[in-house]
């Protein structure tokens, strides 16, 4: 591995380039914030119950697609590996905006899944060329922004769909990842880090056909049938490719994700913390303006009739508490255990998902319960903080990507499960829009409230872990 060469440059300058690396990488953020206000009326359009595959493939794709990224980066060169997937997106994006049916719309989108590498792909980047001085800052700046996003994102989608339709939301990711990726080619350097070996595509193949097929069967069992066989094959087949995966990984000489780490139990608690926080949030952040929208004039117990715009301002306490939420873990985990921060998430987000399986008919109900599950996310923040106390130097790389690669998965489980379970209680399509009895959100809330459990068991569970880097170093799970 050679080492790294930074060039002269005057700190405007480097500001500049990280301006240009935030155009890719606050598109993580946008990836959820954009579309989810979209699915009710790009559920209309298409005439579709499936339209949650509309994040569920482009975060399906993004969970194989990263660590295959950042392996290749790591061999051929961060900037023009972001540069080949910056293409790729806006191809992608172009796509989904002039997409005339459901199968070139689910095309398109899977495309853009390739975009939820930029953001470890750009950390990863400014770790290889910032000079010392300013390497910290811009990361920290990455951060911020993606907390503006998450703020603003559904916003600009309200009022883009408002005003110029729904399928105008795709252009705004077009312009950035077309910007991003002249401006990295002009003026961005690239890293002279270079790592030996092969990538792992055996591995992907396997990981995307197991979860694919899990995904398959859960969008469908509502129609097939829970106890269906075409159900069962599906999951079945799913379980045994990822089970086959999981095994390719272990004996893999440069897996995608080295999984041998989990055989450290404070590392194990830390990923179903992430995953139960990464199946709840987005679980219920996809349905939400599904539930807001619908006419109340139905009469099925939710529903404000509201717009796009309208959403947006129903979900900005929660996204401002996520925001101050992960700031406040950063300024007191050397005050408070980030257990505790995990702990006080999960039950924040026990009481979201049972105030909103049991009150969804005013507009207060929905702020107040989108406000609690904006302060779980601090989970999402405190599990990194963990990650870098407890476990040694040579392993954080290796438990950060298993940490990212298992927020994605379970985000996009999330999301496909919650549909699943609404779907079993759908009736009818009214002026565009999927409708569902009230008993499936309910039901679906219910569920999650059961998950979000999980990470209060992990939390408390995990106490002080000062004994953790010792337990994994002596383990040695990671040859």
């Amino acid at each position: 591995m050679s080492a790294t060469k930074f060039t002269p440059r005057s700190t405007s300058g480097w500001i500049g380039i990280l301006v240009i690396l935030l155009l890719l990488t606050e598109q993580t953020g946008l990836a959820t914030a954009l579309f989810a206000s979209a699915l009710p009326k790009l559920g209309g359009h298409f005439q579709t119950p499936h339209i949650v595959w509309v994040l569920s493939i482009t975060t399906l794709v993004g969970s194989i697609v990263t660590p295959l990224a950042g392996r290749l980066a790591d061999l051929y060169g961060k900037k023009r590996i972001l540069v080949a997937l910056s293409a790729i997106a806006t191809v992608g994006s172009i796509i989904s905006a002039t997409a005339s049916s459901w199968e070139a719309m689910l095309f398109g989108r899977a495309l853009s899944g390739v975009s939820m590498a930029f953001l470890p792909l750009g950390y990863s980047l400014i770790q290889d060329i910032f000079p010392e001085r300013l390497r910290s800052i811009a990361i920290a700046a990455s951060t911020n922004g993606l907390g503006l996003i998450t703020v603003v994102g559904p916003l600009i989608a309200g009022v883009m769909i408002d005003t110029l339709g729904v399928m105008s939301i795709f252009w705004p990711m077009v312009l950035l990842s077309l910007a991003g990726m002249i401006l990295m080619i002009l003026f961005v350097p690239e890293t002279t880090v270079r790592a030996k070996g092969s990538a792992d595509w055996f591995g992907a193949v396997l990981l995307g056909a197991g979860l694919g097929g899990i995904l398959y069967a859960l969008d469908m069992a509502p129609s097939w049938g829970w106890a269906s066989n075409k159900t069962l094959i599906f999951s079945a087949a799913g379980l045994v490719l990822i089970g086959a995966w999981v095994a390719w990984e272990r004996v893999c000489s440069a897996p995608l994700v080295d999984i041998r780490v989990l055989t450290n139990p404070v590392v194990l608690k830390l990923m179903l913390a992430a995953a139960s926080a990464m199946t709840v949030i987005p679980g219920i952040a996809s349905i939400f303006p599904l539930m807001l929208m619908t006419p109340p004039s139905l009469g099925i117990g939710y529903g404000l009739g509201v717009n796009a715009t309208q959403v947006a301002f129903h979900t900005l306490l929660g996204g401002s508490l996520l925001v101050l939420g992960g700031l406040w873990v950063g300024a007191t985990s050397h005050r408070i255990q980030p257990a505790v921060h995990i702990a006080i998430g999960g039950i924040c987000l026990v009481a979201a998902s049972v105030f909103f399986a049991c009150l969804h008919s005013s507009s207060w109900h929905y702020v107040i319960a989108y406000g609690l599950m904006g302060l779980g996310g601090m989970i999402l923040a405190a599990c990194p903080i963990l990650i870098v106390t407890v476990v040694p130097a040579e392993f954080r790389g290796v438990c950060a990507a298993l940490l990212g690669a298992t927020t994605s998965v379970a985000g996009t489980l999330g999301t496909q499960l919650t549909f699943s379970i609404i779907g079993t209680e759908m009736v009818s399509f009214s002026d565009g829009f999927p409708i569902y009895r009230s008993a499936g959100f309910t039901m679906a809330f219910s569920i999650l409230a059961v998950i979000a459990l999980i990470a209060i068991v992990a939390g408390v569970s995990l106490g002080k872990p000062h004994g953790a880097e010792r337990t994994l170093s002596s383990a040695s799970p990671v040859p």
